[in-house]
């Protein structure tokens, strides 16, 4: 029986099996995620298990539902950096990185886990073209993934790409083509993304570009 294991001991009773198995794989995705500590992995995680029902006090349930998710993140982190030493590098994760620095470079606000969605993100990325322009260095397109991409690209191995410009101001077709000529041509150039390409917005993919390294 691992520590883990243990640990649930007093809070299993309350807790369905199914939510045990969610705990799990949120932790899963946080630590191959690559952009959650393990402070904010565990906090999040903690806060979704239910403590209430017979038995312990809610204050013992939670201290050990912590518990729980403490010993089981670390369980993953370590066996996560146990897979890293037989990676290759640089991964394509690596060149992901690459690909958003030089993006970001040209103009083009390049973002990773950006927000939880795409209707998210592109509101926050209307927002910070809008940023741009006020600063007098306007953005000439956009290109960015989000959390449910980052979730897909874990079960998949394949990364969705969002990328194009912001029709709503004024930036003509020019743009657009510069805009994604600039992301194929990063992602051909080190090797990360190809795919398709639109005037507004594309969709990129990319095999095995997660997990990510441990930091």
């Amino acid at each position: 029986m691992t520590a883990a294991s243990k640990a649930w001991g007093v809070i299993g009773e309350s807790m369905k099996k199914a939510e045990k198995e969610e705990a799990a794989r949120l932790i899963d995705f946080g630590v191959r995620g690559g952009f959650s500590s393990v402070e904010d992995i565990v906090s999040s995680v903690t806060e979704s298990l239910t403590t209430d029902g017979p038995g312990a006090s809610v204050d013992q349930k939670k201290n050990k539902a912590k518990e729980f998710v403490t010993t089981l993140t670390n369980e993953c982190l370590e066996q996560h950096k146990e897979s890293e030493r037989g990676w290759i590098e640089p991964t394509d994760c690596d060149k992901l990185d690459w690909v958003f620095k030089y993006l970001e470079k040209t103009g083009i606000a390049a973002r990773q886990n950006y927000w939880c969605c795409q209707t998210c993100g592109t509101s926050a990325i209307a927002s910070e073209f809008r940023e741009s322009i006020a600063k007098g260095k306007p953005y000439v397109g956009f290109a960015y993934y989000h959390e449910q991409d980052l979730e897909n690209a874990l079960d998949t191995g394949f990364l969705r790409l969002t990328y194009g410009i912001q029709d709503d101001l004024a930036l003509d077709d020019q743009d657009a083509i510069g805009c994604n000529g600039e992301v194929l041509f990063a992602g051909s150039a080190y090797g990360a993304v190809g795919g398709g390409a639109g005037k507004d917005s594309g969709t990129q993919t990319s095999l095995d570009c997660y997990p990510k390294k441990t930091n």
